[in-house]
């Protein structure tokens, strides 16, 4: 079936269609903020002292180019959660929960490699103590 409408018709059908998309846009684009925010902060805070921090937010700052941006999620998590930044050396900054977890990760590994001696263990010192130390890309080392 084929319908032939007026330009006005077609103009309000444009209409519709472009409120619908605000309209889904505004209901959906702060769930999709408050869902970043609790992956970034899970299980290092309650549920009422996030609902707290995030009813003071503008969660649709939280929106670029209608997507979430999730490095801005994930530094304005860290202030939350007061994690300090720290520098590398090679440019990059890290948190130092992060640095904690690779230091960690590290030391696990070289107690299997101290323990079994085995080639999967030693795999596993290298790649942790790869994350630990990282080497500046494409420059000379």
């Amino acid at each position: 079936m084929s319908y032939d409408l007026t330009h006005g018709e077609r103009l309000e059908v444009e209409q519709a269609r472009d409120q619908a998309a605000r309209d889904a846009e505004a209901h959906y684009h702060p769930q999709l903020v408050r869902t970043a925010f609790e992956t970034a902060v899970a299980g290092r805070t309650s549920a009422e002292e996030l609902d707290a921090f995030l009813a003071d937010l503008n969660l649709g700052g939280f929106i670029r180019a209608d997507q979430v941006d999730i490095a801005k999620v994930r530094s304005r998590a860290d202030q939350f959660l007061g994690v300090t930044s720290t520098s590398t050396g090679t440019g990059r900054s890290r948190s130092t929960v992060a640095d904690a977890t690779a230091r960690r990760a590290a030391a696990r590994a070289d107690d299997r490699l101290l323990k079994t001696g085995g080639p999967v263990a030693q795999v596993m010192a290298e790649r942790a103590n790869a994350r630990l130390h990282p080497r500046s890309r494409g420059g000379a080392q």
